[in-house]
């Protein structure tokens, strides 16, 4: 083989491998869409997704925020994600990836948003912190569909003392501690069993799942019951 002869048959060996590559490897700069279905529901705004050609994506659901799997609702509103996945195929339409590598998308079954379907069964906030990452329309739609569910007290509306996601994850505030623990104005949790657990107390530290309040008349206020030790 002459040497020209070579130089283009190395040539075609590895642009041909190159190009196929390069058609399944979404340009992560710029929108681009998925298709397969979701082999993986970790909460209420994360999904893991195997497209058709076996490559897995894990996905941060564009636009809301929902309750964290330990806080309270969390396991509600994963719950109703799952009922909507409904093992179907599912179309991801995506803006880029976050910082923990995870593709942002809106999802799809047909038409419907699923994204938006968690807003409006108050199963998600919208998440207008990263609200810029969404289409000026989109903005509108999800900041209507929140106050929407909110006014008829749908999902984890059902109380206005829900603590959103973004302030769950940053714990409970430290306070001072005075000498009468059940009278101080503190953290106080409400457990899933309505139980107001007070800083000091048996098992405030044991409670993850559970609705903050600034002191135990406020959580009595709201339906809790006192812990009987």
């Amino acid at each position: 083989m002459s040497a020209p002869m070579r130089v283009n048959h190395l040539f075609k060996c590895f642009l041909i491998p190159l190009a196929l590559v390069c058609c399944f490897v979404p340009a992560y700069g710029s929108d681009f869409t998925l298709q397969g279905t979701v082999k993986r529901v970790t909460d209420g705004d994360t999904v893991h997704l195997l497209t058709e050609n076996a490559t897995k994506f894990k996905i941060r659901l564009l636009g809301i925020d929902a309750p964290e799997s330990n806080q309270s609702f969390g396991p509600e509103s994963t719950q109703h994600l799952i009922n909507l996945l409904q093992s179907e195929r599912i179309t991801a339409r995506c803006v880029g990836v976050d910082k923990y590598k995870r593709s942002l998308c809106k999802l799809f079954i047909k038409d419907v948003d699923l994204n938006l379907e968690q807003v409006k069964s108050g199963m998600a906030w919208h998440y207008k912190a990263y609200a810029s990452s969404q289409s000026k329309s989109d903005q509108d739609i999800y900041a209507a569909a929140e106050i929407e569910a909110r006014q008829s007290r749908a999902g984890l509306w059902v109380s206005n003392l829900t603590t959103p996601p973004w302030e769950f994850r940053k714990g409970p505030k430290t306070v001072k501690q005075t000498s009468d623990a059940s009278k101080s104005p503190g953290i106080v949790k409400m457990s899933r069993s309505k139980i107001c657990h007070h800083q000091g107390g048996r098992y405030h530290a044991k409670t993850t799942n559970f609705t903050a309040f600034k002191s135990m008349g406020e959580c009595l206020a709201a339906g809790g019951r006192a812990p009987k030790n």
